[in-house]
């Protein structure tokens, strides 16, 4: 729980304010009739939508009464726009979202977006181009030197799908780490996951940091190569969730029930090692990522390939073992221990969020009443009733500490000013 002033050194306060203070409680228990039993549900064409695809395919919708249309989305722009506007009742969402569209944080208008759950960990990964790795970039310090002697005579330039994402705050993350100041060293832009690779062969991007086939795609096609796991970047970080807006859970408390119970039972189904190949194929059809086995392969079965390219420019295998590259509810981890599960919305992911959203002058300050929007946006009251449902034990705190960070820093939610200043690469820094 938070206590005292949010700032940093002189933080504005005050952001909240457009939020509203009040919660609200599902006014009908889970046994009632759905009240929307058909609904249309948006996803992005990349490896974590696998929950939702399952659980359509095998039934795991169907279980709980649902019938449901998935929706192949462009664009994550385009998943806030249909949340938005009633087009999709839910949808496979970036973790910062429901932070960014509550706060207005990228331009928008403010509007109540809010999750009961997280669909997956992990499962990013940060590539170089081509032309990197013949400059004999093989890391990011061999980064920082090539900027720092201005061997490649121009600004280099990044590519995320989101200024909300995981994406951005752990290449920010990554590249500060590395003594690069991420809007002033660099210049990053966002791009669509299926424009990454083309910006990459073309030169208008060196890097870029996305999930999974894309990095995979980007070293089969001789385009880059991959340099690290986000999961080296902080180990079990928060990558998507499960977002509705908050009028239409209130309207609809049993048909959301009943989505969030669908889906933690696909979870716990794409997670299984005996379910692996099926998840693959399942996934590569047509109707989902369109892409062929092979490139799926590497995420699922935690183990990638970090080669380069010979001197002929042809690819060069180097495969690693990263068992928990993506996790959709439990796996062997430190940062998994006890009732933790991948699924779980902890309201501290949200404050570490909004620590990098102050901290890259995404949002002036840490919000005024920080607890009452995470208590808003992060519906453990909601999930905790679905787990329980389900026989699942879930975590009986809503916050805890983090420290697999790349550089061993730990995140203290109960201070999170302290975390904010310890930063010396900043937007205002």
């Amino acid at each position: 729980m938070m206590t005292g002033t949010m700032h940093r050194r002189t933080l504005i306060a005050g952001a909240a304010a457009t939020i509203g203070p009040t919660l609200w409680l599902p006014k009908a228990l889970a046994k009632g009739a759905l009240e929307k039993p058909k609904l249309k549900v948006g996803f992005i064409a990349l490896i974590d939508c696998a929950p939702l695809v399952i659980a359509r395919e095998r039934g795991f919708f169907e279980r709980h009464g649902l019938d449901v249309e998935l929706s192949k989305e462009e664009s994550w722009a385009s998943v806030r726009e249909g949340l938005i506007t009633g087009r999709l009742d839910a949808s496979h969402a970036l973790a910062g979202t429901p932070l960014a569209v509550q706060l207005g944080a990228e331009g928008k208008a403010p509007a109540p977006l809010i999750t009961a759950m997280s669909l997956d960990l992990n499962g990013n990964a940060i590539t170089f181009s081509k032309r990197l790795w013949q400059a004999g970039v093989r890391s990011g310090a061999d980064l920082k030197k090539i900027i720092a002697t201005g061997k490649v005579g121009r600004t280099l330039t990044g590519a995320m799908v989101s200024a909300s994402s995981m994406y951005n705050y752990n290449l920010c993350y990554w590249l500060a780490h590395h003594d690069i100041h991420p809007y002033r060293d660099v210049r990053l832009i966002t791009l669509t996951p299926a424009q990454l690779i083309a910006n990459l062969e073309a030169g208008n991007i060196d890097f870029f940091c996305v999930t999974e086939p894309w990095n995979t795609r980007a070293h089969a096609e001789g385009a880059g190569f991959t340099v690290i796991a986000d999961r080296d970047v902080w180990g079990g970080h928060p990558e998507k969730v499960l977002a509705v807006m908050e009028p239409w859970a209130r309207t609809h408390p049993n048909t959301h029930l009943a989505l969030v119970k669908a889906l933690l039972e696909a979870c716990r189904y794409c997670d299984e090692p005996a379910h692996r190949q099926e998840v693959l194929r399942t996934l590569s059809l047509r109707t989902y990522l369109a892409a062929q086995p092979f490139l799926l392969e590497p995420a699922l079965s935690g183990r990638l390939d970090f080669g380069g390219f010979d001197g002929e420019g042809k690819a060069t295998a180097s495969l690693k073992d990263v068992p928990d590259f993506v996790v959709f509810f439990k796996r062997d981890a430190d940062y998994l221990v006890g009732n933790d599960q991948a699924t779980f919305p902890w309201k501290s992911h949200g404050l570490w969020i909004l620590t990098q959203m102050a901290r890259w002058g995404q949002i002036p300050a840490i919000p005024a009443g920080v607890d009452k929007l995470l208590d808003r946006v992060y519906r453990v009251d909601i999930y905790r009733q679905a787990a329980a449902e389900l026989g699942i034990k879930a975590p009986a705190q809503d916050y805890k500490s983090e420290n697999t960070f790349i550089d061993r820093r730990r995140f203290d939610p109960s201070n999170p000013v302290a975390y904010l200043d310890s930063f010396e690469i900043a937007a205002r820094a």
